[in-house]
């Protein structure tokens, strides 16, 4: 009895290769509150592009099954996650005074799941690769995270996510933490308000030395 269970559950395992899977995707990325952002205004663009929106197939070692996707849009999503990491860090969204935000693009290269071979098992890989860039500066950096696991049986939906959500979480980890990063995106608001701060005390001297009518110097 027990190996006709058996025999079936390996079954039913294998039938889930075959059935497309509409992944449902989330980030929580393990961000710890801290005040370095001091207040810095910023602004995170993303844009998705990816060479193919699929997330990949299911299955295990050489056997491709059917297709993952996701009706979700991951660039709305990556900068939700984004943007609650970055406030934790002490950086700010809010514009209401109409200030010039230090500006960050985000390029998601990649973001997709894949299989390989082994002797015993096969491997689950998943992997985030994105393009950080600051524009107006020379700031410009690639981060990727790949994360693979060990099966024996082909994944059901609920693991396949798993590993999706964990590794999109790892990558906004790995961009949020990077003190380089961190320390251009402060630089660049600096540099962004010297200008306006410049032109305004150029303004109050020239007002200072502007010629009165009728006043000989």
């Amino acid at each position: 009895m027990k190996n006709i269970l058996s025999i079936l559950a390996v079954l039913l395992i294998s039938a889930c290769a075959y059935t497309p899977q509409d992944a449902k995707l989330s980030a929580h990325a393990q961000i710890e509150n801290s005040n370095i952002g001091a207040g810095t205004l910023i602004e995170v663009k993303v844009h998705d592009e990816r060479t193919s929106k699929s997330l990949g197939h299911r299955g295990a070692a050489a056997f491709k099954g059917a297709k993952i996707t996701t009706g979700q849009d991951i660039a709305a999503l990556l900068h939700s996650a984004l943007t609650e990491a970055y406030t934790k860090k002490g950086f700010v969204f809010n514009n209401s005074d109409n200030l010039i935000p230090a500006k960050i693009r985000v390029d998601l290269r990649e973001f997709n799941y894949y299989t390989s071979t082994g002797f015993w098992t096969g491997g689950v890989h998943t992997k985030a690769a994105a393009k950080i860039s600051l524009p107006g500066t020379e700031f410009e950096q690639m981060y990727a995270i790949e994360n693979e696991e060990r099966v024996v049986f082909v994944p059901g939906a609920s693991k396949n996510e798993q590993l999706l959500n964990q590794t999109l979480s790892l990558l906004i980890e790995q961009i949020v933490n990077d003190p380089k990063l961190t320390n251009a995106i402060i630089s660049q608001k600096e540099n962004t308000e010297t200008p306006n701060d410049n032109q305004d005390d150029q303004k109050v001297v020239a007002e200072e030395t502007a010629p009165v009518e009728g006043v000989e110097k």
